[in-house]
């Protein structure tokens, strides 16, 4: 997740060792015996503890956007994404789970881009589209010959979409008043990195 003032926070929740190991010896038992019962009750309490950490970390990144005047995210279609090799990436992440918080929410006006906007393949300065390749980090605009963090731009782009004037150019990075509030919400979270993305925009040859 990267946000247009260039806060960038990633986070993966993989499913543990133990929940694995209780997986395999539960596949070895028989189903209806007392053991096979034991040890699925002990993965369905592991899995309550992964599920309890995913939680925490969406209170809390939700916590840090209703801190913001506006909220503007894509519609993606996740749920096409899990027949993906970006599966366990979604499904680690639970960023659907954010989505849905948002949406439900009365605390922040939410303004939500339709998902066939092609915000990722756009220029936010001058509009120029063009293909971005996945792998492709960075968005190099064949126009105007800008270089910039390939989310970064796609967050611009979904703020022009919903009205946001970005003539004057990016947001500015945030203040040490919010970096404080980022280490105070997400510090002691696990599985949890969180970033400044560099705002500033190169030019390429």
């Amino acid at each position: 997740m990267v946000l247009s003032n260039g806060v960038k926070i990633t986070w993966k929740v993989p499913e543990s060792e133990k929940s694995k190991k209780l997986q395999r010896l539960l596949s070895r038992k028989e189903k209806g015996t007392w053991k096979h019962k034991i040890l699925k009750h002990r993965l369905q309490r592991e899995h309550e503890k992964t599920t309890n950490i995913k939680k925490d970390i969406i209170n809390k990144v939700c916590s840090l956007l209703y801190r913001y005047k506006l909220i503007a995210y894509q519609d993606d279609n996740f749920h096409a994404w899990h027949k993906t090799f970006l599966s366990k990436s979604i499904q680690h992440s639970s960023i659907g789970g954010i989505t849905r918080r948002l949406s439900s929410n009365r605390r922040t006006p939410v303004k939500v881009v339709d998902r066939y906007i092609p915000t990722t393949q756009t220029c936010y300065s001058c509009g120029h589209r063009q293909k971005v390749e996945l792998s492709q980090r960075e968005f190099k605009c064949e126009e105007c010959r800008i270089g910039i963090n390939r989310d970064l731009n796609s967050a611009m782009n979904m703020l022009k979409v919903v009205g946001v004037d970005c003539s004057e150019g990016l947001n500015p990075m945030p203040a040490e008043m919010e970096i404080e509030t980022l280490n105070k919400l997400l510090d002691n979270l696990p599985y949890v990195e969180y970033s400044i993305v560099e705002a500033g925009i190169s030019l390429f040859q």
